[in-house]
């Protein structure tokens, strides 16, 4: 006997779904890898809290332009992932 047809043979992801979580999984990592630089960078925060921003300041500029393209591929890449998860 044939089992009957069911919805679930190709399996599907939302792609709005798959970028949002990706995105926010990328938030964190980022956001992490930030926190570990700052305290490479600067293992003992000095009185001055100036300093400390001054510091900060300076990975930022250097991470931020190398990141944003990254980060836009990646985010690109769900929606075409989550329209073909699977390719027979």
């Amino acid at each position: 006997m044939l089992e009957p047809a069911s919805e679930y043979v190709q399996p599907r992801v939302s792609p709005y779904c798959l970028a949002a979580h990706l995105t926010s999984a990328f938030l964190i990592y980022c956001g992490l890898l930030f926190w570990t630089v700052l305290s490479v960078v600067m293992p003992e925060p000095p009185a001055e809290s100036i300093a400390w921003v001054c510091g900060s300041a300076k990975v930022k500029i250097l991470a931020l332009p190398a990141s944003i393209p990254v980060c836009i591929t990646v985010v690109f890449g769900t929606f075409v992932a989550g329209n073909d998860a699977v390719c027979n």
